[in-house]
């Protein structure tokens, strides 16, 4: 126990707290809702008092986890903490400013340990260079990433502007590190120097270690090779530990609600079908087969959750009128469900069909603005029985135990995602069984995608040994 900090902890946080004391960089992989903020907090912490470490930087790859963290900080400890760029304006709301007034708070730091900002922050060269001077300084001395398993592509300018912050201490957090496939560990490693560069000098070499590549010029992943090599490695950089091992949860029951498509329905999907296959038989290059074939799968999924979309003449909604439908019966029941879609063209459908049908709910998208507000309307009105979100946006950083009813419009693009989305309503504080159904339509794409899923899964699974 840290005695640096308010809050007892768990016996799994104490093993992380005894874990990161003995490394200065490590990858944190406990699932999601057991913890992780206040485990890596602690370290943090504990950490500032052993070796004099003046400040810590949080670096939030899901931009509202700024305010989690603040949240966490304020409630588990007395050290100080900054959202860079942060202010209360004219109309007492807590905002945050530009890069311009980021920068500023860099230069007139008080004695807030904390500095709180989101990954686009760094990609800006004028705080980069800020950061790194005040790591060489030894003005931050740690670096916590969040979530970093967002960050997809190495040569992303979010990327590279990681890569440049080296500190004393480092923390890579994530409870889904591989969300589509083995090689979405290699920022993680890169940045913490946990890379043989002796071996693995560039990304490239990373991946034709561990993947077997085919296709035309030999350029595509066919398949993947070294993987217990890859596994016993990630064991002495990472620790993790599974919710049903550490929380006595109730569990999650799974059900999938299937739609039969209408004949107008049905017969739209499979004209754009036709002619999606058609355009596909006259292309010779693979990159342009491979865009398209993904263009046709998108258009399908949006035949299937709101034909509209496609064609206004279909006026029937099948999958959407079953949601309402099972949105209705839990509203009657006094339950309240958490929504998921991909795409925000089907949320806004969604939401209008919702204001029909005079259903309370609340709204969290990359559009809007004032997102907690809207958590905060879910979480504390009886009449606001469902929030409806993307599942980049809702799915992550956003505590809804208040929910018992997990919904999937349309399933995830990984089982990473899915996982995220679900443990929203499952994490500390569950204190009745979950549901989480997925809407599938007969015959569809949504097949497809939970078969592509199934196949992803079993490569975490492996790598992450649970």
């Amino acid at each position: 126990m840290s005695k640096y900090i308010k809050t007892k902890l768990l016996k799994h946080q104490q093993e992380n707290l005894e874990f990161g004391m003995q490394y200065d960089g490590f990858i944190l992989g406990d699932d999601m809702g057991i913890g992780k903020t206040l485990s890596a907090l602690t370290i943090a912490i504990t950490k500032k008092y052993k070796y004099n470490y003046k400040r810590c930087l949080v670096i939030v790859c899901i931009d509202e986890l700024k305010y989690n963290w603040c949240e966490e900080i304020e409630k588990h400890c007395s050290e100080k903490a900054r959202i860079l760029g942060g202010r209360v304006n004219s109309k007492n709301k807590f905002v945050v400013d530009g890069m311009d007034k980021r920068l500023y708070d860099l230069n007139n730091l008080k004695d807030e340990y904390f500095l709180i900002t989101n990954i686009e922050t760094i990609k800006d060269e004028k705080i980069n260079k800020k950061l790194v001077k005040m790591i060489k300084d030894n003005e931050i001395n740690m670096i916590v990433v969040d979530e970093i398993h967002i960050l997809a592509s190495h040569t992303s300018q979010r990327a590279k502007g990681l890569f440049k912050l080296k500190s004393q201490s480092q923390i890579a957090m994530s409870g889904t590190l591989f969300l589509n496939r083995p090689l979405d560990a290699y920022i993680s490693l890169n940045w913490l120097d946990c890379i043989d560069k002796n071996v693995f000098k560039t990304f490239t070499d990373f991946k034709y270690h561990f993947c077997v590549m085919g296709g035309f010029g030999n350029t595509t992943i066919v398949g993947y090779k070294n993987l217990e090599e890859l596994k016993e490695y990630l064991k002495t950089v990472m620790i993790r530990h599974k919710k049903s091992d550490v929380l006595d949860l109730p569990p999650k029951i799974y059900k999938t609600e299937y739609i039969e498509l209408s004949k107008n329905e049905r017969k739209l999907y499979n004209d754009i079908s036709k002619d999606f296959d058609k355009k596909l038989q006259e292309i010779t290059i693979q990159e342009e087969k491979e865009k398209w074939a993904l263009v046709k799968t998108i258009r399908l999924k949006q035949v299937v959750g709101f034909p509209a979309l496609i064609d206004k003449t279909v006026k029937e909604t099948s999958k959407l009128d079953r949601l309402i439908t099972i949105i209705k019966e839990l509203k009657d029941n006094n339950r309240k469900c958490i929504v998921f879609s991909n795409w925000t063209k089907i949320t806004n459908a969604i939401k209008a069909r919702l204001k029909l049908e005079k259903i309370e709910f609340a709204y969290v998208t990359g559009e809007v603005k004032n997102k907690n507000e809207e958590i905060n309307k879910f979480k504390d009105s009886k009449t606001c029985t469902v929030i409806l979100g993307t599942t980049s946006v809702l799915g992550t950083g956003y505590n809804l135990t208040e929910a018992d009813t997990v919904i999937f419009y349309e399933q995830p693009t990984s089982p990473g995602h899915r996982i995220q989305a679900e443990d929203r309503a499952y994490r500390i504080g569950t204190n009745s069984s979950i549901q989480i159904i997925s809407l599938i339509a007969i015959n569809t794409k949504d097949i497809d995608v939970i078969n592509s899923n199934l196949k992803k899964d079993k490569f975490s699974t492996y790598l992450l040994g649970d």
